[in-house]
């Protein structure tokens, strides 16, 4: 229920089914994260926020997932006063405790603890990739946030992200909650360029990277392009595209963990790798060299994971969308089984 470009209700009622839920725990993993943008699930210029036509759909999600063993994460995606995408982020205004967008926050989780919070399967993610402009700005709202949904959920896991769309390098900032249930994310698609070679939607890749990306393998300094783009206002590309240079291998990324590693070992916490994942237009090979590192890390510091994603958006394990019609990383039953089975290996 997040970033969805048909919102037809046959759409809402083919996408994700029961046979998907089936399929997850035929493939032998024990988890899905269910990503929700506010706006698919509450309207608040109604009396009762929530969208009865909509929740049950979350319901029968809850239902499939007791159904087949699987446990559920509701992650609130999109959250009011607040989107990780570069494009809105100038709006965002959740951080300022005045505006309505916290009241708001605080309103949807109540909401969804009281509906949800009775069934054991299920765990709360916060929110998806926080870029608040202060580390404490998150703390201070996660704080907040977890008296609310203990409430109504007094067993139920909730799931905290790092600062800055989920970085590493913020993760010694993330407070440690006085609450024996919560699970510590992060996520990781360094090297963006290799990651996200040829995506549509970072400037920096087309105009001057748009070719394919091998790894492991060099990347050459940016900070010429860098400096070009901060002058034109792209703050953001700026901070993702930094620190790209030289070269990228299993030792590399292992090093740029430590921040987690180090918090996980220091608390003696649950670490979640929460979203990872290798954009379809890279070649079959360089996607699998890189998801084999992730899991080999994931295998050695025992992490918890969730691939992003299951069905298309880019990185699916499924794609039956028009974009990858004729991609050498899809069968003919438009499954990525070279991923598939690199996840299968934890």
């Amino acid at each position: 229920m997040s970033q969805i470009e048909e919102k037809s209700e046959d759409h809402y009622a083919s996408f994700l089914t029961e046979q998907d839920f089936k399929r997850v725990q035929r493939w032998g993993f024990n988890t899905i994260r269910l990503p929700i943008d506010y706006f698919e699930l509450f309207d608040f210029t109604q009396n009762e926020i929530m969208i009865e036509k909509k929740a049950h759909i979350v319901d029968k999600c809850v239902i499939w997932a007791q159904e087949y063993g699987l446990k559920l994460i509701l992650n609130l995606h999109k959250a009011p006063g607040h989107s990780f995408d570069h494009n809105e982020s100038d709006a965002n205004d959740l951080w300022d405790p005045k505006t309505e967008s916290q009241q708001k926050f605080f309103e949807i989780w109540k909401k969804l603890s009281e509906r949800f919070g009775k069934f054991d399967n299920v765990l709360f993610e916060v929110m998806n990739e926080p870029t608040a402009p202060f580390p404490e700005q998150w703390n201070e709202l996660v704080e907040k946030t977890i008296p609310i949904i203990r409430k109504n959920a007094r067993n139920n896991y909730i799931v905290v992200e790092s600062n800055m769309w989920g970085q590493v390098d913020t993760f010694s900032d993330l407070k440690k909650f006085k609450d024996d249930k919560i699970i510590y994310s992060f996520h990781f698609y360094q090297p963006i360029l290799v990651t996200h070679q040829k995506a549509e939607w970072f400037r920096l890749i087309q105009e001057y990277y748009p070719g394919y990306v091998e790894y492991p393998g060099e990347i050459p300094n940016l900070d010429p392009i860098l400096r070009e783009m901060k002058k034109q206002e792209s703050e953001h590309d700026f901070f993702i595209f930094k620190n790209q240079m030289g070269k990228w291998d299993l030792q590399r990324i292992e090093a740029m963990w430590q921040p987690v590693l180090d918090f996980q070992r220091k608390h003696q916490v649950p670490v979640l790798l929460g979203e990872f994942g290798c954009i379809g237009y890279a070649k079959p090979e360089v996607r699998s060299r890189w998801l084999g590192d992730i899991m080999t890390l994931i295998k050695k510091y025992d992490i918890n994971f969730t691939y992003w994603n299951y069905k298309n958006l880019h990185f699916g394990l499924i794609d039956n969308s028009l974009r990858f019609q004729k991609n050498a990383n899809y069968n003919d039953k438009r499954i990525d089984t070279r991923t598939l089975e690199i996840l299968q290996s934890k």
